[in-house]
């Protein structure tokens, strides 16, 4: 049986409400958690699973990613896979 526990420290991390606050009240608007696990899946942003339902962020990737405002390269990004799909 492994016993081998990774520590960390908790002051590092924002749970997922905290990351979107900090991350709102930088970008000036509402950021969802539902961007946080984009920016996971992206690899924006270092995560740690403390249990099933609870899933840590790394306080330096947060407060440093700035969100970028909607518009003109969200809608270039939309484009891109729609451009993607048609090729597979």
């Amino acid at each position: 049986m492994d016993t081998t526990a990774e520590h960390i420290t908790l002051s590092d991390w924002y749970t997922a409400g905290q990351a979107a606050q900090v991350m709102s009240k930088k970008a000036g608007r509402e950021v969802k958690s539902a961007y946080l696990r984009s920016l996971v899946r992206l690899k924006k942003i270092k995560t740690h699973k403390l249990d099933e339902h609870t899933t840590l962020y790394l306080k330096s990737d947060v407060d440093n990613y700035q969100v970028e405002a909607r518009g003109k390269k969200a809608g270039a990004a939309m484009t891109a896979r729609a451009k993607q799909k048609q090729v597979q």
